[in-house]
């Protein structure tokens, strides 16, 4: 004996299972879309010691003009329980563009205005971690012997042990300024002079 099948009921009892697998499949490609952004955003910008990286600047954007200095100096740097530790903090260049990268982002100056970037390396000759803030040790002087500090830092930089780390500092200067004096030293003391010409 077959029993009669009614293709309405089969439909209504059928619609609610698609639904919810329709539903899942589309929760599921939103959840791998997100975790993809979350990754991809935990890769840019950092160092490969994890450390993130506000402002930098690469090859790609032709430096203007750029001179050596290659001025090592001994500034004292912190560890984890706040003890000071010496490292070598060497200006090897410095150069100018009309572009940096700010967190990832380029950012060009307009109406008569450069960037002039400080490149750096810190090293650390100890067996811990340290951190220093770059911006701290120096500053462009002006016109009346004003000193101004960078217009973009990273910040604290963290140096990983027994290791070099580059950094960069980027100051905002008029175009038709062509000699510019640097003062370089810690906050509280005796500070060094770099004179360059452009």
């Amino acid at each position: 004996m077959t029993l009669p099948i009614n293709l309405e009921t089969l439909k209504s009892k059928l619609t609610p299972l698609a639904r919810y697998k329709k539903l899942l499949a589309v929760l599921g490609i939103v959840i791998a879309i997100f975790l993809i952004i979350l990754l991809a955003k935990g890769q840019t910008g950092r160092s490969p010691s994890g450390v993130k990286t506000t402002v930098s600047s690469d090859k790609s954007t032709k430096a203007k003009a750029t001179v050596n200095i290659n001025r090592p100096f001994e500034f004292m740097a912190v560890n984890a329980k706040k003890q000071e530790v010496p490292v070598t903090f060497t200006i090897t260049t410095i150069e100018r563009k009309d572009e940096i990268k700010v967190k990832g982002d380029p950012r060009r100056l307009t109406g008569g205005r450069d960037f002039v970037l400080v490149r750096i390396e810190i090293e650390n000759d100890a067996t811990e971690r340290v951190a220093i803030a770059s911006a701290d040790r120096v500053r462009l002087e002006g016109g009346g012997g004003k000193l101004f500090a960078p217009d973009y830092h990273n910040g604290n930089v963290v140096v990983d042990p027994i290791s070099v780390r580059r950094d960069l500092l980027a100051f905002i200067v008029d175009t038709d300024v062509k000699k510019l004096t640097f003062l370089v030293g810690e906050l509280e003391g005796e500070k060094q002079r770099i004179e360059v010409s452009f």
